[in-house]
Order: C-alpha cells, then structure tokens, then sequence
C-alpha cells in the first residue's frame, strides 16, 4: 500500500504561533484549574520561565519563576522551590547567557 504523505501531515501540528505560545496556553489552562496547582500551573510556568530565558526576555522569565516559586512554598513542594530560586540567581547573575543567538 501506497504511503499518502498529504494524509500523514494531516496529523502534524502545524506552528503558526511563537515558540512560547504553547507554553502560555499551558499557563492559562492552569490558572482556570483550582487542583493540584504545582503541576498545573507551577510547572507550566517554569517552562515557560525557560523559553523566555532562553529568547533573552529574562525579566519576564523572572516573573514566571517567581510565580512558580510561590506556587510551590505554598503547596508544600519546598525542593521544588529551591531549584527555581537556583534558575532565578542563575539568570539574574548571567541574564544574556540566555539570550538567543542569531
């Protein structure tokens, strides 16, 4: 049988939003859901915290960790916690180590 390649993209996403829109939706899924907020909200936005890292918009990364941060001392995932601090000193130490080169 012959392989239908029209038929085989059909099932591939295609992109037509930035990087870090998929990320954003993950954020806003989890801000409409009231459980299990360390997985549906914090972890989305330690993502998302390293997409933008990593695009060089550090500030907004920091916003997103510190967010996630709070989520996670309040949920009682302290470990958690400290590793997102750990990003948040990393990047306010070095924020252009992040910035995406062209």
């Amino acid at each position: 049988m012959k392989s239908n390649p029209a038929a085989h993209h059909a099932y591939m996403p295609q992109q037509t939003k930035p990087p870090e829109g998929s990320c954003c939706y993950a954020v806003a899924i989890g801000r409409s859901t009231p459980h299990n907020r360390n997985q549906t909200l914090a972890e989305p936005l330690d993502v998302l915290a390293a997409c933008l890292h990593h695009l060089g918009r550090t500030g907004e990364a920091i916003a997103c960790w510190q967010e996630a941060v709070a989520i996670y001392a309040d949920t009682g995932y302290l470990h958690h916690a400290a590793e997102v601090r750990q990003r948040i000193h990393a990047a306010q130490a070095a924020p252009w180590l992040g910035a995406a080169s062209g």
